[in-house]
């Protein structure tokens, strides 16, 4: 596809910081990547191998990255930026839901991991709440319930 790049990063190699503004979707190719919690030397709450994607959070949100993604040995990533990305999901209804769900299941999932400032990743589990039918929105609640704890408050 003309919208996906190559990508490659260096052992330790900073992708993006957490507050960096999000420019593009990622997915592993060959490597690894962790996600750290604070900056270039957080808490490792992700290891992240071939098939994974990442990224999505801030392109559905239009906020900042939550994370600081290091490349933990050589890494080819595929890169797709905002622009393709926002046009894929326009018109792929199913697309744009599988992706909404990733999201969904990567913030409860970082929620339940730990770290420093929760608030980026409550804002994109309680949003996914309005996009979610009844049974996923039980599930979701009965793996938080098992898991770390989770507040999301309404409007008020």
């Amino acid at each position: 596809m003309p919208c996906i790049h190559d990508r490659q990063l260096k052992a330790g190699e900073i992708l993006f910081k957490a507050g960096d503004a999000g420019d593009a979707l990622y997915i592993v190719a060959r490597g690894k990547v962790e996600v750290l919690t604070d900056g270039s030397w957080g808490c490792a709450i992700a290891v992240l191998g071939a098939g994974h994607a990442f990224g999505e959070m801030s392109l559905l949100s239009g906020g900042r990255r939550t994370a600081t993604i290091r490349a933990n040995e050589d890494t080819d990533l595929l890169e797709i930026g905002k622009d393709d990305f926002d046009q894929l999901v326009a018109a792929d209804r199913q697309l744009a839901n599988a992706v909404k769900r990733i999201s969904h299941q990567r913030a409860i999932s970082n929620l339940s991991a730990g770290g420093t400032d929760a608030a980026p990743w409550t804002k994109v589990a309680s949003e996914s709440l309005d996009h979610l039918n009844r049974h996923e929105t039980g599930k979701m609640l009965v793996e938080v319930a098992n898991g770390a704890g989770i507040a999301i408050s309404g409007p008020g």
